[in-house]
């Protein structure tokens, strides 16, 4: 990625972000699947699954993208047993679906973009989505149209970009 160029050198804080979001996943697996018996793994699976839901509830979008990265990793999908913990029927499986709805890359987060244009709310938005953004503008967008002329469109996406992100941080 662009700020991980020559070991994090440009951007070493969104280094550290990406890091520590693979390392909870990583934790949540783990703790999971080191579980030997079959109970006590349910017990934690369900636990992270109402987890997720309750940070989810309460704005927490990026804590509850990164443990529920973690549930549908592979290696932990591929527990059928410990996941029929949960049923179809349950609230917590309602919740988590409606969570994956927004939070799905394949339509470019649009559900997940509308949610967070109508909160009035202090959240703690998913900053993945925004990280892919600016990536997206920096690789398809020149900074230099000419030699010395700058591409004010590509600032002005990128400051859009910002604004909306850091909505949070100011508005409320």
């Amino acid at each position: 990625m662009i700020w991980n160029e020559e070991n994090g050198i440009y951007s070493p804080n969104v280094t550290e972000i990406c890091n520590r979001f693979h390392k909870i996943i990583e934790i949540v697996s783990n703790e999971i699947i080191d579980e030997k018996e079959l109970k006590n793994r349910q017990k934690k699976y369900k636990f992270f699954y109402k987890l997720t839901c309750c940070l989810w509830d309460l704005g927490n979008f990026q804590g509850a993208m990164c443990i529920s990265s973690a549930l549908v990793s592979s290696s932990i999908y591929r527990l059928k047993l410990t996941k029929s913990i949960i049923s179809e029927n349950s609230i917590e499986f309602q919740k988590m679906s409606e969570i994956h709805e927004y939070l799905r890359e394949g339509r470019n987060f649009q559900s997940y973009r509308k949610m967070l244009k109508d909160i009035k709310y202090c959240v703690l938005p998913y900053n993945g989505m925004p990280m892919s953004d600016i990536v997206f503008v920096c690789e398809r967008t020149p900074l230099l149209v000419n030699p010395g002329e700058i591409n004010w469109k590509c600032i002005s996406l990128q400051s859009e970009i910002f604004d909306e992100f850091l909505r949070f941080q100011n508005e409320f």
